[in-house]
């Protein structure tokens, strides 16, 4: 088990990225490792971490360094990998600079071994749309970011939502929020079969949910590609229900050919959160929080039921239980 957090260092806003791993199942931690090498504090926010095919330990995450080096209230995407499974962290590697400073970067993985990084990019005029940078030696070097789509998002401001990206096959999904030019706001999914070179023409699969945000993605056992996200039902009180989390599978064309299905039934305010998702060979578990409280949502292969089940205090639900967990991360929540 990994985790990594952000640590203050008593210095005004300086902090230090810091890691630990669990060889016990959680039971027991190793002593932390600080993954950022920075000799003058400053700040390590909005941080992702996953772990490569090959086993390498990677975590991105925006950088206060280089603050001068992007335009005014940009940062800066930095990166580290451990090559030994968490014993120890390589350089911190920069990939970019003028990254808009609260959404999140986060990894995807290519069938050759590349590794992707996403963040939102600050245009001029105040641009702000998605773009990824890929490695083809181990994270040493990146390449020049592409822009995934001209969404032509402008705001003078950061909307705090990042993408997810994932690896099928030689095919990069990536997905992500945007308001576009204002009529078209929604969770977008593209794709790349070229290493990340070029991407398709995105789409909307978010639909007509109100404020779709947050988007997840993730892989099935049999291969079904299984997109989350949060949102309000446009009919609800008018629209004016509680975020709640929703679920839509994704076709091998990248489309939804199914209206998103809400993962919650009973009036219960979302916290905001989907912690994880595990998929068997009958069922979509999801565990989510709400209102404090943590309960699992099964939603059946044929997509037509749904149940809920209360997950009691100091149950954990997942291992043994429930297979292995696919983690999706959504608001620093894993």
């Amino acid at each position: 088990m990994y985790a990594l957090w952000e640590q203050s260092t008593g210095e005004g806003m300086g902090t230090n990225l810091m890691f630990a791993r669990s060889l016990r199942f959680g039971h027991s931690w190793d002593e932390p490792l600080r993954v950022t090498d920075k000799e003058t504090p400053s700040t390590n926010a909005f941080s992702s971490m996953a772990v490569s095919p090959r086993g390498d330990v990677y975590a991105v995450w925006l950088d206060g360094r280089d603050r001068k080096m992007g335009p005014p209230g940009t940062s800066a995407v930095y990166l580290a990998k451990s090559a030994d499974r968490g014993a120890t962290f390589g350089r911190n590697v920069r990939v970019a600079t003028g990254v808009c400073p609260c959404c999140r970067p986060t990894l995807g993985f290519g069938a050759a071994g590349e590794v992707h990084v996403s963040w939102r990019h600050v245009f001029p005029g105040h641009i702000r749309d998605m773009v990824v940078a890929t490695s083809s030696d181990g994270a040493a070097t990146f390449s020049e970011p592409v822009r995934v789509a001209e969404d032509g998002w402008k705001i003078n401001g950061c909307p705090h939502s990042g993408a997810s990206m994932l690896g099928k096959g030689n095919r990069l999904y990536i997905t992500w929020y945007s308001d576009g030019d204002g009529s078209n706001p929604g969770i977008r999914l593209a794709w790349s079969d070229d290493g990340a070179k070029s991407f398709s023409q995105p789409g909307i699969v978010s639909r007509d949910i109100l404020d779709a945000n947050h988007p997840a993605l993730a892989l099935a056992g049999d291969e079904r590609l299984l997109l989350t996200f949060q949102g309000r039902d446009p009919v609800k009180k008018s629209g004016w229900n509680p975020a709640g989390p929703y679920l839509v599978e994704i076709s091998h064309e990248g489309q939804a050919d199914a209206p998103p299905c809400p993962l919650v039934t009973r009036s219960r305010r979302f916290g905001g959160s989907i912690e994880a998702i595990v998929v068997n060979e009958e069922n979509v578990d999801f565990r989510c929080t709400a209102q404090r409280n943590r309960f699992l949502s099964r939603i059946e292969r044929n997509g037509l039921s749904l149940l809920e089940e209360a997950i009691p205090e100091g149950i954990e639900v997942g291992g043994a239980l429930h297979g292995d967990w696919i983690t999706i991360v959504e608001s620093g929540v894993v």
